[in-house]
């Protein structure tokens, strides 16, 4: 499944628009296949690098 992720950028809150293939998922996260995370728990759905650094929150996002 492939999804378009909408959200703010941590530093300067500007938009910013990414594809993701996710790789699993359930009720509380995502895994892309390139290993980024997105929190489906947290109100800001946030969406966490590899490495756990945030770089992206308030997002929202839709299958493409």
């Amino acid at each position: 499944m492939k999804i378009r992720c909408t959200g703010l950028t941590i530093t300067t809150n500007q938009e910013i628009v990414r594809d993701f293939e996710i790789l699993t998922f359930d009720e509380d996260e995502m895994v892309t296949t390139c290993g980024h995370v997105i929190d489906m728990w947290s109100g800001d759905k946030s969406i966490t690098s590899s490495k756990g650094r945030r770089i992206m929150h308030t997002m929202s996002f839709d299958v493409i």
